[in-house]
């Protein structure tokens, strides 16, 4: 894992900052984001997931439409790989949702994904609907593709999954798993 002062991503809005805190669900992470997710041990790398402390953007379309991204998943522990599938794909505009998200540095810190759309439930579900913690935008991007022309997304003002238009715009919430 790299560490990385802070940097801008053209065609991203990236803030970056700092603040250590402590690991239970609700509670800050080590890169100042929230934690969201405990599996209760660490296996595959990590244990915990922790959003950002706030939204990249309002703005980044998922991908291309119609443009088929193969091998996203949508369970808990599948973000990471995703964001890299789709990067993989997209390496340019920079201002895709997982692009975003892959070049974001937060807290020191440059390991940052697009959740999935499991961990995207988790983190509204935990952080969201328990009033924890602030969410700017309506409408989030998850990494996992529905099929050729459309993505999940989840709205945070009611928790209701659903697949849009991957060119359409949603918000991004960045995390990371330690």
């Amino acid at each position: 894992m790299a560490f990385v002062l802070g940097m801008a991503f053209a065609g991203c809005d990236i803030s970056t900052g700092s603040d250590a805190g402590t690991y239970p669900v609700g509670g800050r992470g080590p890169a100042g984001g929230w934690i969201f997710y405990d599996k209760g041990e660490f296996s595959d790398g990590w244990r915990y997931l922790e959003a950002a402390p706030v939204d990249i953007s309002v703005t980044a379309a998922w991908g291309a439409y119609p443009d088929g991204v193969p091998g996203t998943a949508t369970g808990i522990g599948a973000g990471k790989a995703n964001t890299q599938i789709i990067v993989t794909k997209y390496p340019t505009p920079s201002n895709y949702a997982a692009n975003c998200c892959d070049a974001y540095v937060y807290g020191l810190f440059d390991d940052w994904f697009l959740p999935s759309k499991d961990e995207l439930n988790l983190m509204w579900t935990n952080l969201k609907r328990l009033d924890l913690v602030p969410f700017n935008g309506i409408s989030y991007w998850s990494s996992s593709q529905s099929n050729t022309y459309f993505s999940w997304y989840q709205l945070f003002n009611t928790g209701y999954q659903g697949y849009g238009a991957k060119d359409g715009t949603g918000s991004i919430r960045a995390v990371r798993a330690f």
